[in-house]
């Protein structure tokens, strides 16, 4: 399905499973910001959880009086589909070795801002920088958000589409394969 933009109103997605690691929790503040500017919706999609942990992700939403912006997708199993919906994903993960979940985002032309960490990051980080961000510090988040959203998904599909083709397509690991193996016989 085509993506289509709503003027009214921010969507955001978070695709983790969740553990105290995955920072979820910093991302909930983020919304509590961004709700005193314009309307906002949170969908967080997550398989696996800690119960402790989302029992006290569900009381901050609460807290913080954003529990109706914000959505817990429990065991969607195939949460890419529904990427069209959305403007920009977040990726708060403190520590990560190459996140699934960014790939799924780039595959899927989705513009997202990502905490520095893993092989995912680092490879999109030198073709678009405004993704990736060194801190935990809300307003560099929110500054990286609004140039996305400024720009606009839209802008950043088709890019995203053809860096992941350039970099994780069957073809390229073919190539790059038979490269490696070529170079050990010699």
């Amino acid at each position: 399905r085509n993506y289509n933009p709503d003027s009214s109103m921010l969507r955001m997605i978070v695709v983790s499973n969740l553990r105290r690691i995955k920072n979820i929790e910093f991302v909930l503040g983020l919304v509590k910001i961004v709700r005193l500017d314009r309307q906002v919706q949170l969908d967080i999609y997550y398989a696996n959880y800690e119960k402790e942990y989302l029992r006290e992700l569900k009381l901050q939403t609460k807290e913080l009086g954003i529990e109706d912006s914000v959505h817990f997708i429990h065991n969607e199993t195939e949460p890419q589909e529904l990427f069209y919906k959305y403007d920009i994903a977040l990726h708060p993960s403190k520590r990560e070795s190459g996140p699934l979940t960014i790939l799924e985002y780039i595959a899927q032309g989705i513009p997202f801002v990502a905490f520095n960490t893993g092989q995912s990051v680092e490879l999109i980080q030198k073709k678009f920088p405004e993704f990736t961000i060194d801190s935990f510090n809300e307003d560099e988040w929110l500054i990286n958000m609004n140039a996305i959203i400024n720009t606009g998904r839209l802008n950043y599909q088709k890019s995203l589409k053809q860096f992941f083709d350039q970099c994780y397509s069957l073809d390229n690991y073919y190539t790059e394969c038979r490269r490696i193996y070529t170079e050990s016989l010699a």
